[in-house]
Parts: structure tokens; C-alpha cells; sequence
């Protein structure tokens, strides 16, 4: 049965709970400041026992060293299929073309982005997932783009995002924290050059791409699967970190989303890399944290069929891949939310890409 429709009321539940339940009140990440609210992230002080470190293995050898996988270039079937359960009317397949690229094995942990951005940017807690090898949270869009110039410079890259003309994140003024902040119409006509080698967000194609792997007749088949991970066709316990109670399995009667109250789930976020990856060695794609992409939110992204990045203009930034309180449907390979640029929350993270052949 085709099950595919746009359930308003399902999408602003969960906009609501993912922007209350779990926003953080930002302030600039110059000013030192931490957000306040009942998410207020912690000043530093914590003890030994609240916060989880590595000790012995290679990621805590290799802590800050970001590692990129290349991503071939290629054609796929964008959106999902109209007999997937569960799914959107944003998500209408399309063939999509893409340049090759390299995205990051796993989301910017804390380590790295303590590294690049200072010690002070450190908002994170032992509540929700704290130590060198948890993937970063509390940081929103226009955060994210300042990130990547810092690293592009700190490693001798050219940096792909501008502002008025200027890719150093010092020029570009107080970062926006609100949609009344004056200073966000300039942060939000950030141009993107994709032709430097520096680091960047994927598109919202990009990281799709990705996300479903590799399969035979990538370019034209139009029977996807649901999940880039596993046999595709489901996301149960043990596979990704969400809301287990709530998995999704073709093969359930019905198929798509079901309730399983006896699964336990972890209720935070977990270190980057304990769920298994999907077949282009990338791990997280599902779960942990929603990504932020680059493009901004257009319901209709039909007729953008290479290389495409998204609305010219707009007042949502995409994210995906679903995070650690997202039912099983949320974390499909085809699901698309957005939300302000300016919004830090606990359930959203980041992972970088770099254009072909750098």
C-alpha cells in the first residue's frame, strides 16, 4: 500500500520537541559565553566521572586528524520511492549527477572542534554525550560555515565559504543568534566556491549520495532501499543510535514504522564510530546527530539535476540523517528536515566534505 504523504502534524511534533525539548539558547561563540536555559552547557567544571575520555586507541593517537573518505563521482536516484512507508511529499525521486568528492569518515567530534575554534567553544555535557570522540552539538549553521574556513586556513587550504567578499570568519562580524540579529542578512548571503580545496558542508545531495552507498545500477534504479546501512530495509536495535522503540522494518506487518516498547535505547549521544558503516566506509550517517547541510530548504528540488545546491535564498538550512531520539522512519536515507541557521541545538552535528580530487 502506498503509505507516502506529508504528515503535517507529524513534522511540526517533532519540529517543536526538536526545537523546545532540546534547543539551547546560543550566544556568539567569540564572546565566551555559554548558552543559558535548561540546556545550558557546562562551564568546565565537571568531575572526572561525568566526563568520558579515550585512553589507548587509535582515535585517541589520532584525535584532531579528520579522515576523508573519497566519494565517486556518479548519478543516483534522489528521494525515495512512492511505496516506501512513511515517507514525505518533499521526497520525490529525481536523477541527481554528482562530482566526485570526499566526506569525512565520521561527524566533527569535540576534540577537533575544540582544536579549531578554542577552548572556550567546549559547550558540551556529560547529559547528552561528552569526551574527545563524541560528535559536536550546540552548534548551529553559521557556526559550522566559520569552522570550516578555520580549518581550510589552520591547514593551508583554500577556504571555500565568503562574506562580502572575505573568507576570513574575522571580517564577517558577530555571529547572527537570532532571526532578529542584524547582522544575519549579511551571514546569510555566505557564498560557496566550490572550486577551492578547502572544507566544506556536503549539499543536501551530497550527503544522500552518500548516505545510500554503493548498490548496483546506482545511476537508474528507482526501487531504493530505505537505509544506506545493513540490508537496507530496515533500522532496528544495534544498528544506528535512536529511539529503538520506535525501529522501521519493510518486512513487519505492517511495513515501515512499528512500536517495540521492550528495546532499550541510549538517550544521548554515542562516540563517533560504534555503529557499524555503510559500505563506502562512512559511519553515522544514521542516527547520533542530524547534519547540517549546505543548502537551504525548498520543498521541490525536482528539477535540480547536477550538482545541485539547493534554494538560492530562504530561512531553513537542511539537515539529515535523523539523531540519538528520532524514530527509526526519521533516519530513511530520503528524509529531509530543516530548521534557522541561527539554532543550536543538542540533536544536530556536522560532518565535512572537500570537492573532487583535493
Amino acid at each position: 500500500m502506498n503509505k507516502k504523504r506529508k504528515d503535517f502534524f507529524a513534522v511540526v511534533i517533532l519540529l517543536i520537541f526538536h526545537m523546545a525539548f532540546f534547543s539551547c539558547g546560543g550566544t556568539d561563540p567569540g564572546s565566551g559565553n555559554v548558552p543559558d536555559s535548561e540546556n545550558k552547557t557546562n562551564s568546565g567544571n565537571e568531575t572526572n566521572s561525568e566526563t568520558e575520555t579515550d585512553n589507548g586507541t587509535d582515535l585517541a593517537e589520532e584525535v584532531y586528524k579528520i579522515d576523508m573518505i573519497p566519494i565517486p563521482a556518479g548519478t543516483f536516484i534522489m528521494g525515495s520511492p512512492v511505496t516506501e512507508p512513511d515517507s514525505y511529499d518533499d521526497e520525490t525521486q529525481h536523477s541527481v549527477t554528482l562530482s566526485g568528492f570526499s566526506m569525512s569518515k565520521y561527524p566533527v567530534t569535540q576534540a577537533q572542534w575544540v582544536d579549531v575554534m578554542g577552548g572556550f567553544e567546549n559547550r558540551t555535557i556529560a547529559a547528552w554525550g561528552k569526551g574527545e570522540n563524541y560528535p559536536v552539538y550546540f552548534v548551529s549553521w553559521y557556526d559550522v560555515i566559520v569552522f570550516c574556513n578555520k580549518l581550510s586556513i589552520k591547514e593551508g587550504l583554500n577556504p571555500v565559504y565568503s562574506i562580502n567578499g572575505s573568507t576570513k570568519p574575522e571580517d564577517w562580524g558577530r555571529i547572527p543568534t537570532t532571526d532578529e540579529d542584524p547582522n544575519i542578512t549579511t551571514w546569510n548571503a555566505a557564498a560557496m566556491d566550490r572550486s577551492k580545496n578547502g572544507y566544506r558542508l556536503p549539499t543536501e545531495a551530497e550527503w544522500e549520495y552518500a548516505c545510500r552507498g554503493n548498490y548496483p545500477n546506482k545511476a537508474t534504479e528507482r526501487n531504493t532501499k530505505p537505509f544506506g546501512i545493513g540490508d537496507g530495509t530496515k533500522m532496528i536495535s544495534g544498528m544506528a543510535n535512536f529511539r529503538t522503540t520506535y525501529p522501521y522494518d519493510l518486512n513487519h506487518s505492517p511495513p515501515g514504522d512499528y512500536d517495540d516498547e521492550s528495546a532499550e535505547y541510549v538517550y544521548k549521544t554515542t562516540k563517533v564510530g560504534s555503529y557499524p558503516a555503510n559500505n563506502y566506509g562512512l559511519y553515522d550517517m544514521c542516527g547520533n546527530l542530524f547534519e547540517w547541510c549546505w543548502d537551504w530548504y525548498k520543498a521541490d528540488i525536482t528539477r535540480d539535476n547536477t550538482n545541485p545546491t539547493g534554494a538560492v535564498t530562504g530561512d531553513k538550512r537542511v539537515q539529515r540523517g535523523g539523531y540519538w531520539f528520532s524514530d527509526g522512519m526519521y533516519l530513511r536515507s530520503a528524509f529531509r528536515f530543516y530548521t534557522d541557521p541561527e539554532d543550536r541545538y543538542r540533536s544536530i552535528g556536522f560532518r565535512l566534505v572537500r570537492s573532487s580530487e583535493q
